[in-house]
Formats: structure tokens, sequence, C-alpha cells
């Protein structure tokens, strides 16, 4: 073929600045609504996944979760792996589209910590 198709590259760019107003803005929107739950210690201490879905309970949440946890938690990985409805990152790799797709967050006391330090910079 003479001009046949060639493999193009659409994506955009996004400053950091943007980036991380738009998670500034999109996490203050979260916790003005009350869809943010800040929990001190570890959320699960073996990795079951019987201990997340009892912790989920005991808080009454439902819905699509998202867990922020700082970034030494293997515990909360191999527990939430097969939960189809959470989403586990850490306070470094957290977007704003994640904080939007889900319908409750949950933090750790250190990650959230961490992630108002990453965002005042």
């Amino acid at each position: 073929m003479v001009f046949g198709p060639r493999p193009r590259d659409f994506s955009k760019k996004v400053n950091r600045k943007t980036r991380q107003m738009a998670v500034t803005k999109v996490l203050g929107d979260r916790l003005r609504s009350g869809d943010v739950l800040v929990l001190d210690g570890t959320l699960v201490d073996a990795p079951k996944t019987k201990l997340v879905v009892g912790l989920l309970a005991r808080l009454k949440v439902l819905g699509t979760v998202l867990i922020v946890a700082d970034g030494t938690t293997e515990h909360v990985l191999l527990a939430c792996r097969n939960l189809r409805y959470i989403d586990v990152t850490t306070s470094g790799e957290v977007n704003a589209y994640a904080l939007l797709k889900s319908d409750k967050i949950i933090f750790t006391l250190s990650a959230f910590t961490k992630l108002e330090e990453r965002l005042r910079m």
C-alpha cells in the first residue's frame, strides 16, 4: 500500500501542576461530600480477603471502593486482588480519574499525610 495506515499517538501531555490541581479539586470535593474515610493503623494484618470484606461490612461501605495505602502494605494488595469492586493504589500513584471513579475512598493515615505533602509541593 502506498498510503497505508500509520500508527499515531493521540495522547496529550498534561503539566504536573495541572494534574496536581485536578487531584486537589477532586479530593476536596469528595471530602466535602463525605465519601472519604481515613483509618488509623493498618487495614489488614494478613493477606485474607475475608478480613477486607469484614472491614467494609463494619464500615457499612457499599459500591466501588478505592483503597489508598502507603507503599509498604503487601497484605492489602493480596487481600483485595480478587475483589473486582476494590482498587488499591498508593499515595504516590493516586490520580484524579481513580478518585472520581470510585464511590468511596479509604485512606490510611500515613497515606493521607503523604498525599497532603505531595500536593503542597
